[in-house]
């Protein structure tokens, strides 16, 4: 399936080069989950309880709403070598930083460059923005640290300790600190340590985006 994906993408490219990694989970309802104009519809977000719900004019849970982010969403491997999952992300073009509106819900073939990861490959799918400094692709994995969002987690998961999300930048350090937050995020955040997702270096390649994404997210955009 990935051989087919990949020499699909040489056709259907849109934007391709290296990029930075990182991860993150701030339980926040994802960016792309507004309506918004070019896709579908707007990628589900979820209850406290983890369940899907409609409505891409819902409030975020981290500005007094009862939207989060959907565990589902969270990524995850077929096999030792080859994942999929969500991102936050910001792609240039020609040092300029491509709207918000023409990444959301599309997808990205990843190849893994350094660390423990290198050789490994994903497919991922754009849910949320961010600032960062230049190509970057911001994994949505529980634990991977909540970044500016610091209320979110908390509001979303009141009996779980603040102290268990980790770190506020890179979250927590080992796949058995996973075993401290919420039961529904916990295979989530394994994710990141069987894969070896330690901010690794990556070169990228957009691509038509696969059912085994559009599946969880319910987003495919409407230029593809």
């Amino acid at each position: 399936m990935l051989l087919v994906l990949l020499a699909h993408s040489f056709s259907a490219a849109a934007y391709s080069g290296t990029a930075a990694t990182t991860c993150y989970w701030d339980c926040c309802k994802m960016a792309c989950s507004w309506n918004s104009a070019g896709v579908t519809s707007p990628p589900a977000s979820c209850d406290a309880s983890g369940a899907k719900q409609g409505g891409g004019n819902l409030q975020s849970g981290c500005s007094g709403g009862t939207a989060y982010a959907c565990p589902s969403m969270a990524c995850w491997s077929v096999n030792a070598s080859f994942g999929f999952g969500t991102v936050a992300a910001q792609i240039m073009n020609g040092g300029a930083k491509v709207p918000t509106s023409q990444l959301c819900c599309r997808c990205f073939a990843l190849s893994f460059t350094s660390g423990q990861a290198a050789g490994k490959k994903m497919v991922v799918q754009v849910t949320n923005d961010g600032t960062y400094s230049g190509n970057h692709f911001d994994f949505a994995v529980p634990g991977g640290g909540v970044g500016e969002q610091t209320k979110g987690c908390s509001k979303q998961f009141p009996n779980t300790p603040a102290s268990a999300w980790g770190k506020t930048w890179g979250g927590i350090s080992s796949a058995a600190e996973c075993s401290n937050l919420p039961s529904i995020l916990q295979n989530g955040c394994k994710f990141r340590f069987t894969f070896g997702l330690n901010n690794p270096s990556a070169s990228f390649q957009s691509v038509p985006c696969p059912g085994e994404l559009t599946s969880v997210t319910g987003c495919k955009r409407t230029d593809e």
